[in-house]
């Protein structure tokens, strides 16, 4: 504000000397003229036409509008405005509002209502309004040396006069003479040549309506534009282009350098340049824009820059698909989730399998029927099992329940035979993965260690004697016998719910009947050499069982591991079936 003040003081200053010794001038203001910018200095308002509107609001300051009356909303009062103020004077305006051509329909229906004011024509399609209230328009969009544009200027045109006669006898008849608003052909930007030097003629809109400016255009002018020979097409940092000589290039793994066409004072088109950060990289020249993969490809893994297309869960894909937003000079990354037909892994989806966990295909249920083996395996002709079985992926579910660690007690019998059990009343009683881990059967081991069973304790046990116990008494819940790896005596464990076989049998051990038992009983316990475990399935090429111990998950593969067909743990087999709770 202090060059603001010094501006007024010498105008006041010099107002005071011409007309009054300093000192004996007084002026008078009232309300907020009364404002004192300085112990020494007072403010004087500006009004050029003397109409008591200050020239910083004043709509026309060269004329008297004391009502500042804009009918047409253009920002110019009516009383200067040229292109549609109503009557100035004797002069009556006829409305007839200008159009970019003359084809256009009645440029009245141009204007439209936004619900509170009219909003003119010029408003929606004028670039501005020059100070004598005329429109005009650049289809460029101004100063643009690269766009070949047109200007269009309102513009009045005089019609005829003639004597009003209406009014009292013996008044003067008043001329009106009527004049109308309309739009100029048009100044399109053009081309023209001094010498071997090509320049551009560039029309554009200011305060004072049309105006111009040219130019040389270094890279030649054609059809009215400059021409930029940029073969990346100007400023486009996700391009690699050469401009004069000059190629775009990476200064490091994120940012490039972009050569791009710009006005030198009277010059165009010069070189200019940035440096570009490029949020996914710079590869050749260019910031990095694109999907490795080719876009919307779920099968194939993705990546654009260092981000990497990846899978939120086993079933669902975040496919990135990068765009190019060119205005703005950026990478925009949309993320979409897709969900795969079949597993999701890797960044990309896997196809449908028998061995996915999923129902797809042509599948009756989950990794079964249709092209996939039969979903009742017991139906299967030996010969026709596959060369792998594992009850802890078929038909997308564990049937096998977890891996126990006996400790220092000799019990393992004990945990092979609730192992079989727990697994086959888990096949018998649910369809799906979700289901068994609801219900997460687990029996007492403990219960069949203590004086509850008479034959068998951490000294050890048999497999036929300990089965047709569970036959015939069955065993309690986990939760209502906690295995405490040591001799105990039997407890009452109230209203806990018991479970029971309804029947059990031993297999021969040769490879084809174990492998038989496997799919008709589920896992299968086994016994030999002082051990027992629990058969859970098979790998034919490496002619190994895959098998549950219990010497907890510290060993093997979790708790889990493979034998040799002729392990000597595996000698005497047995299964069981028509597990239930009572």
């Amino acid at each position: 504000m202090k060059w603001q003040n010094m501006i007024l003081g010498g105008l006041l200053a010099g107002f005071m000397g011409a007309c009054s010794p300093a000192g004996e001038i007084e002026v008078a203001m009232t309300g907020a003229e009364e404002t004192s910018l300085a112990s020494d200095m007072l403010y004087v308002p500006l009004d050029a036409d003397h109409d008591g509107v200050r020239d910083l609001f004043d709509n026309c300051r060269d004329l008297t509008n004391r009502s500042q009356s804009d009918l047409d909303h253009d920002g110019v009062g009516d009383a200067c405005d040229m292109c549609g103020g109503p009557e100035l004077g004797l002069v009556t305006y006829e409305f007839d509002f200008c159009c970019e051509t003359t084809s256009w329909p009645d440029c009245r229906e141009l204007s439209r209502w936004d619900g509170a004011s009219q909003v003119y024509y010029w408003q929606d399609l004028y670039d501005s309004v020059s100070a004598n209230g005329c429109g005009c328009l650049d289809t460029d969009g101004g100063e643009n040396f690269q766009e070949a544009g047109q200007v269009y200027v309102e513009t009045i045109v005089e019609g005829s006069c003639f004597r009003d006669p209406g009014g009292l006898p013996g008044d003067p008849m008043p001329e009106v003479c009527l004049r109308h608003s309309q739009c100029s052909l048009g100044q399109a930007d053009e081309c023209f040549r001094i010498g071997s030097d090509d320049y551009l003629r560039e029309y554009y809109c200011d305060t004072a309506g049309l105006n111009y400016r040219e130019v040389r255009c270094a890279g030649g002018c054609t059809d009215g534009r400059c021409a930029c020979p940029d073969s990346d097409g100007g400023h486009r940092p996700f391009a690699r282009g050469t401009l004069l000589g000059r190629t775009d290039f990476c200064q490091d793994a994120t940012h490039v350098v972009e050569f791009f066409c710009s006005e030198s004072s009277s010059l165009y088109t010069s070189v200019d340049h940035e440096v570009v950060s490029c949020n996914y990289g710079c590869v050749d020249g260019a910031c990095v824009c694109a999907d490795i993969d080719g876009g919307s490809n779920h099968d194939l893994e993705g990546r654009v820059g260092s981000r990497s297309e990846r899978c939120i869960n086993d079933r669902t894909l975040e496919e990135l698909v990068p765009s190019v937003d060119i205005e703005r000079g950026r990478c925009d990354l949309n993320i979409h989730n897709y969900r795969c037909p079949g597993l999701c892994f890797d960044g990309r989806c896997q196809p449908p399998s028998c061995f996915d966990g999923i129902e797809n295909g042509d599948e009756e249920t989950i990794d079964c029927g249709g092209s996939c083996l039969p979903c009742d395996l017991c139906a299967l002709a030996t010969a026709d099992l596959p060369a792998h079985f594992d009850w802890r992926s078929w038909k997308g579910a564990n049937w096998v329940t977890a891996v126990g660690d006996q400790e220092s007690c000799g019990s393992c019998w004990a945990f092979a035979a609730v192992g079989a059990m727990e697994a086959m009343y888990n096949i018998e009683h649910f369809r799906t993965a979700d289901s068994i881990e609801r219900f997460g059967l687990d029996l007492a081991e403990q219960y069949l260690v203590s004086d509850c069973y008479d034959d068998g304790d951490c000294d050890g046990g048999y497999p036929e004697p300990v089965l047709r116990f569970l036959d015939s008494d069955g065993i309690v819940e986990e939760g209502c016998f906690p295995y405490e790896g040591r001799d105990t005596s039997c407890r009452s464990c109230g209203t806990s719910t018991g479970y029971e076989i309804g029947d059990w049998g031993e297999v021969d051990d040769r490879r084809s009947s174990i492998k038989r038992a496997l799919t008709c009983h589920g896992p299968l316990m086994a016994c030999g050499s002082g051990h027992c475990i629990l058969i859970i399935g098979w790998n034919d090429p490496s002619d190994t069982w895959m098998i549950k111990n219990s010497w907890g998950t510290d060993w093997g593969d979790s708790g889990f591991g493979n034998l040799d067909n002729d392990h000597g743990w595996i000698e005497e087999i047995f299964w069981v079936s028509g597990a239930r709770s009572w």
